[in-house]
């Protein structure tokens, strides 16, 4: 067998690792490049609206007598988005105007001459949910002074959920 010279040999041994090297830096390149780009969304035009009703009271308010409970019902009635409600609020007028005001009347035990806060647990309504509240009170303001004008009044409670 014939051996191969050494200035062969090394040749042969720098032409594969040459190749090698090449072959192995190729795996290794890449492009470099900037970008940019944008996106987009929409909001809800409008937010979800929510009705409070109120169940009938036990009876007539009478000066002197107990508390009677509000049974309040907030409904949220959009179909599509869901309502945040935060706070109850309500108002009271009758229709025997100034002489059988709001003062007349207790929500929560205070008198209702500006809007009384109602107990309120902050909610999120689904579309079309409801959510019954059962926590508040009205009653006749029993006081020292005659009250013979709120004798058959109505009485109406003004609910505003934010």
């Amino acid at each position: 067998m014939k051996l191969v010279s050494s200035k062969k040999r090394v040749a042969a041994i720098s032409a594969v690792t040459a190749a090698t090297l090449l072959s192995g830096g190729a795996a290794y390149a890449y492009w470099t490049t900037t970008g940019s780009g944008t996106g987009s969304a929409t909001t809800a035009p409008a937010s979800a609206s929510v009705t409070v009703s109120q169940a009938s009271l036990s009876g007539p308010l009478y000066p002197g007598d107990a508390a009677q409970t509000l049974n309040l019902t907030v409904t949220n009635d959009s179909t599509t988005q869901n309502a945040y409600v935060t706070s109850l609020t309500a108002t009271i007028t009758t229709t025997a105007g100034a002489s059988c005001d709001a003062s007349n009347y207790l929500i929560n035990g205070v008198a209702a001459t500006t809007p009384n806060t109602l107990i309120w647990t902050g909610q999120d309504l689904a579309h079309g949910a409801s959510a019954i509240n059962a926590d508040n009170t009205i009653q006749f303001n029993n006081k020292p002074t005659g009250q013979n004008p709120c004798k058959g009044a109505a009485v109406t409670i003004t609910y505003a959920a934010s």
